[in-house]
């Protein structure tokens, strides 16, 4: 395992990228917010008032509130003119988001999408990450670093990253429920050395010991959850297929261990960040993409409506398509190139080499060539514009509105056009459902939601 200089590059769960990756990823996306929305403003049903975020930022806590003017300033700056808050609604929007509890700061529903559009945005994602950024510093200080002046773990560290990738996760897990629970793991692991199983185990025993029986459950269940999140991390760090390269790409080279950045336009972080959310199908995902597995059927869909916006849509069927249906409608279909984008492969419209490793070959990539030259691969799809998309996509190039229409109404009959309306179909029923389900039940979806996030409040604290 290298890095993009050759050079040897160690896998640490407590440098600090790999913990925030950790933080972000295991215990966010897997064990805390999972298919249902992180980028919409939530109303808690504690005494927190607005929060956003995978590790919740709370608008109406002591201390946090002055983040509001960063929301509005940003969706301000953001919006078109037509769509600005006036001054005089700013500042009573400034003063409902900063209200803690469950009266008197309510948003109509107008106010909450247009807020929540501007958080689904990347400018709204990056403001997003620098919020749950500094709920991360905290577990830093409180988790990282207390571990990170562990002998024996940092000798497990250099051994079996991966075995230690788990422990972080668990203790950080279990602190981010219950700080004096999470406290007393770390006490204990500073005097005895357990592995990964024996920590699960003493989580799941001392850990719990005292607690009401939703709060053990709760604690169990997020701990298990956690699990699974670190062993697909670990996968993806310590592979050398090509999800494991855009996985390091992104986290290390880039920076982005939130997966926040670049995401509206990314395929490679769509994938990664539905597969976190989903380690279990995420990892058939994985098996079959980098481990030449066989495919097997495999999907990852958004849990509310909200969710749908923000986060894509992941198909893999046995015929060996790897779909990402996007929040905008774009479907991104893996190919051995890279990615095609509706129907147009991105390599050829961005105009550059291929540089993405093969899909249907399994591990092997393909060569590198100098900028300006094509690899053979590429030449009948290049000099042989006879498909039905690179019909479609000519015809747009060149604005024949005629031949757009013949091909766009080919689509349609096509294979593929119809599978993208099936896609669309299911989303509306989905969605109709959905908004059916909430309007009749309108108390069993919070409680249903409320038993999915952890609130801030009570014995078992949200992150």
């Amino acid at each position: 395992m290298t890095n993009r200089n050759q050079e040897p590059r160690t896998y640490d769960p407590l440098d600090r990228t790999t913990f925030d990756a950790i933080a972000y990823n295991a215990v966010g996306r897997a064990s805390e917010i999972g298919t249902y929305p992180a980028l919409s403003l939530t109303h808690s049903s504690g005494n927190s008032g607005w929060s956003v975020g995978i590790v919740q930022w709370d608008f109406g806590q002591p201390g946090r509130g002055e983040k509001v003017h960063d929301l509005i300033s940003g969706y301000q700056a953001w919006a078109s003119p037509d769509r600005h808050f006036s001054p005089a609604e700013v500042t009573d929007l400034t003063r409902r988001l900063q209200t803690r509890g469950q009266s008197g700061n309510a948003l109509s529903v107008e106010e909450q999408s247009r807020l929540n559009d501007y958080l689904r945005s990347d400018l709204g994602r990056e403001l997003v990450s620098s919020l749950n950024q500094e709920q991360i510093d905290k577990k830093w200080q409180n988790v990282g670093e207390p571990l990170s002046r562990i002998e024996w773990l940092r000798d497990l560290r250099r051994t079996d990253p991966a075995e230690a990738t788990e422990i972080v996760a668990q203790s950080m897990k279990l602190y981010n429920q219950n700080e004096r629970r999470g406290e007393r793991l770390i006490d204990h692991l500073e005097s005895n050395e357990l592995s990964a199983e024996a920590t699960r185990d003493w989580i799941g025993g001392e850990g719990i010991r005292g607690l009401s029986a939703s709060a053990r459950h709760a604690i169990v269940t997020g701990r298990d959850n956690a699990i699974a999140g670190a062993q697909l991390m670990n996968a993806l760090e310590l592979g050398e297929g090509r999800l494991a390269q855009a996985w390091r790409r992104e986290v290390h080279e880039r920076g982005n261990p939130s997966l926040y950045e670049s995401f509206n336009n990314s395929p490679d972080v769509q994938l990664l960040d539905a597969m976190l959310r989903s380690p279990a199908a995420g990892r058939t995902i994985l098996e079959h993409v980098d481990n030449h597995e066989p495919a097997r059927d495999a999907r990852i869909r958004a849990a509310r409506p909200n969710a749908v916006q923000e986060m894509s849509s992941i198909t893999l069927s046995r015929a060996r398509e790897l779909t990402v249906t996007s929040p905008a409608a774009d479907i991104f279909v893996m190919t051995r190139e890279g990615w095609d984008r509706n129907g147009i492969p991105m390599q050829r419209r961005e105009g550059r080499a291929v540089d993405m490793p093969d899909h249907t070959e399994g591990l092997r990539f393909l060569p590198q060539v100098p900028d300006g030259v094509r690899h053979p691969d590429q030449v009948q799809v290049q000099d042989s514009p006879t498909t039905l998309l690179d019909r479609l996509y000519d015809a747009a190039v060149n604005k024949d509105e005629k031949a757009m229409d013949a091909s766009l109404t080919e689509y349609g009959r096509s294979p593929a056009g119809l599978q993208f309306q099936r896609e669309i179909a299911a989303a509306a029923a989905q969605w109709q459902a959905e908004t059916r389900r909430t309007e009749v039940q309108p108390q069993a979806g919070e409680r249903d939601a409320a038993e999915q996030r952890p609130t801030s409040t009570g014995p078992v604290l949200s992150m």
